[in-house]
Parts: C-alpha cells; sequence; structure tokens
C-alpha cells in the first residue's frame, strides 16, 4: 500500500513538472519567436474577389489567402526576410523580425472579380488586431 502511494506521489510530480516546463517553453518560445500575422479584411462574400493573395516568405509559396481569412506564421527572426504577395516580386517588402512582436500585413486584391492584382500593406499593430477581430467576429455570425 505504501509503494502505491508513493508511486502515485512521484507520478502526481513528475505531471506537475511537466506542466510547468510546458508553460515556460511556451512563454519563452513566445520570446524567441516574431508572429507574421495575414489577413484580408471582411468583405461580404458577394462581393469578395475570388482571387487568391499568394504569401512569399523568402521566395517560397507558404500560403493562399483566401477573403475573409487569417493566416498567422510563427517564425525565428533572421536577420533579413523577404515577403511578397506575388512570385514576380513586384510587391515586396523586406523586413529584419524582432522577437516578441506581431507584424500585421493587410492583404486585398484590386481591379476586378477574377483578374484583380494582389495588394498589401504592413499595419500598425493597433490597426491589425482590431480588423481581425472584426474579421473573427463577422466571420463567425455567417457560420
Amino acid at each position: 500500500m505504501n509503494r502505491l502511494i508513493k508511486n502515485t506521489g512521484t507520478l502526481f510530480a513528475l505531471m506537475l513538472f511537466a506542466c510547468t516546463m510546458n508553460g515556460q517553453t511556451r512563454a519563452t518560445d513566445s520570446l524567441a519567436t516574431a508572429e507574421l500575422v495575414f489577413y484580408r479584411a471582411f468583405i461580404p462574400k458577394m462581393n469578395a474577389p475570388l482571387k487568391k493573395v499568394p504569401i512569399y516568405l523568402n521566395d517560397t509559396l507558404v500560403q493562399e489567402l483566401k477573403a475573409n481569412t487569417i493566416w498567422r506564421k510563427k517564425i525565428f527572426p533572421a536577420k533579413k526576410m523577404r515577403v511578397a504577395i506575388d512570385g514576380k516580386g513586384e510587391t515586396t517588402t523586406i523586413m529584419n523580425p524582432q522577437p516578441g512582436t506581431v507584424y500585421y500585413f493587410k492583404c486585398e486584391v484590386l481591379y476586378g472579380l477574377w483578374f484583380g492584382k494582389p495588394a498589401f500593406q504592413l499595419v500598425t499593430p493597433d490597426i491589425g488586431e482590431a480588423e481581425c477581430e472584426e474579421l473573427e467576429i463577422k466571420t463567425a455570425k455567417k457560420k
């Protein structure tokens, strides 16, 4: 009986330690990484362009962003990072991401329903957070 109690106590201590370490790892990861948030502000589906916005990080296609969506990517900051939304590099920005920082990119499609041209801009965290929150609320109501 004493052995069972002793083993149960050891198991509890190991579980507690694992939970504590997991929490520390997450906190450490968020300080060591930067987050890139790409979003397309809310547009009613009937008016939303069908074209997806391709997102390239360092010349690699990582996502195609549909209308009324948000895509988040945690990265380990590098000295320089190339962010583009076309394969030709016409719409590109070079950035130096800082650890613990969130960068919001507002994406859109200009000029037309099928043959539009993707565009994006880096917006302030206040604007990005507000527009992402509004997008999440409006798309949740539609489901």
